[in-house]
């Protein structure tokens, strides 16, 4: 008997063989084999008597066909670890490139892949379970994890993660798609199959796979592909762009490079405050590395009321509010603090990122616009040296009109953070992928580390 665990990446398999669970469903022993898709890949023929086939059921879309019969999926997989080069440049100060365009449709083609057909081709009898999770449950544990399998699974050392890598698939796949494509590969192969709920530990078994997509498992959102595409359609979300469910996406600046500079890969357990959080991506993204608690704050009544209807679009549990912290001073404390790019619209900034300063227990996240700003160098005559950046400046933008007011050298930031009031152990000065833009990474002593 060959019992086929599947599910895609960070659902849990390897957690659920080891549940009594899994003895239940499928009535094998403590220590049958389990074989990966790796090992599966590689050997032709598999050992007699009952083994778990280990599948993750996106290894057609990273898998590197040498063959004619998969161009589709390959050429995506080739954009995709181009994406993941492109941002390692970016890490060095270079700007940031538009995400790839996604219509979430994947050219999957299971027949293609190498470790399927092995499995599909031993003369024994099959049965598979399908592991099903919401994705930002998959998200968040993909934030958790360290390491590809355990030892146990793989019978060898343990390997790193490829964590981005992951992120930049889920970020453009539509789940309940690939869900309904892998029960059609199933069903072609006439492999009978168990859907189970894998939120949770309980694993319930779902019993009709037409309510993947219902609210009652909402994979991806209680909106259907086609209100969200409308929805697109007719509102200006221009500000950043946010990843939806079923592929999709707002319009609006990538800012994908920004959340990995100053987030940890895993933001289990913390809390997150942005101030000036605009649609609230940053709130979201914090969301899906598992923040515990993330609070943003908007004054724009407009983008105020977008990252709402976002928000429910998402399923998402962050609270958002309208307020004006010069007026209503932040008074609970967060781990992380996060001021990106609202500093110099601020009427009061030294006193901001004081108050702001004091609530963050762990580090304050600051981007600001430069003394090489080009906003701020078109209101000047003479552009100012590069060797200014050393000297502790704010300069002061003569068209307020512009949206623009203040700019900073890092140098003045740390004078006014550490010199006067020492309000941090140190701060970590790195280039924005925006143009002219510094982010500054003030830290708390004992703080935890991005």
């Amino acid at each position: 008997m060959l019992w086929l665990i599947s599910g895609p990446s960070s659902v849990g398999k390897s957690v659920f063989i080891r549940s009594q669970r899994f003895t239940e469903l499928t009535g094998l022993r403590s220590g049958t084999p389990v074989l990966t898709g790796t090992f599966l890949a590689s050997h032709a023929d598999l050992p007699s008597g009952d083994y778990i086939a280990h599948y993750n059921i996106l290894r057609p879309v990273w898998m590197r066909s040498k063959t004619a019969s998969q161009p589709v999926h390959w050429r995506l997989a080739s954009q995709l670890f181009r994406r993941v080069k492109r941002r390692t440049r970016q890490m060095r100060g270079k700007t940031e490139p538009a995400q790839v365009s996604s219509t979430g449709q994947l050219a999957i083609d299971f027949d293609a892949e190498r470790a399927w057909n092995v499995i599909c081709q031993q003369s024994v009898e099959k049965k598979a379970i399908i592991l099903v999770a919401k994705k930002r449950k998959l998200l968040q544990r993909l934030a958790n994890r360290e390491g590809i399998e355990s030892p146990e699974v793989t019978g060898r050392p343990d390997r790193r993660y490829p964590f981005r890598k992951w992120l930049d698939l889920y970020e453009n796949i539509d789940l309940i798609q690939l869900y309904q494509k892998w029960c059609v590969a199933l069903e072609e192969r006439g492999i009978p199959y168990v859907l189970v709920d894998a939120n949770d530990d309980l694993y319930q078994v779902i019993e009709d796979k037409r309510t993947l997509g219902s609210p009652e498992y909402a994979l991806e959102s209680k909106y259907t592909r086609e209100q969200i595409t409308e929805l697109l359609s007719t509102h200006r979300f221009l500000y950043h762009r946010v990843n939806l469910p079923y592929g999709l996406h707002t319009r609006g600046r990538n800012r994908n490079s920004t959340r990995d500079l100053i987030f940890p890969q895993s933001l289990s357990g913390k809390s997150v405050l942005d101030v000036g959080c605009g649609l609230g991506y940053f709130c979201f993204e914090a969301e899906n590395r598992g923040a515990k608690r993330v609070v943003g704050v908007e004054l724009n009544e407009e983008r105020l009321q977008q990252a709402m209807l976002l928000k429910d679009i998402q399923g998402s549990e962050v609270l958002l509010c309208k307020r004006d912290i010069l007026i209503t001073p932040i008074v609970d404390h967060f781990d992380y603090v996060l001021l990106l790019n609202v500093i110099h619209h601020l009427r009061e900034p030294i006193r901001v990122m004081k108050e702001l300063a004091s609530v963050a227990q762990e580090c304050l996240v600051l981007e600001f616009p430069t003394l090489a700003d080009p906003k701020f160098r078109r209101t000047l005559h003479r552009s100012p040296s590069v060797k200014n950046d050393r000297l502790p400046l704010i300069g002061v933008s003569s068209i307020p009109a512009a949206g623009q007011t203040f700019v900073f050298t890092p140098a003045a930031i740390e004078r006014i953070l550490m010199d006067h009031d020492h309000l941090f152990e140190r701060i970590d000065f790195l280039p924005s992928p925006m143009a002219g833009r510094m982010i500054a990474i003030c830290r708390k002593p004992g703080g935890g580390g991005l």
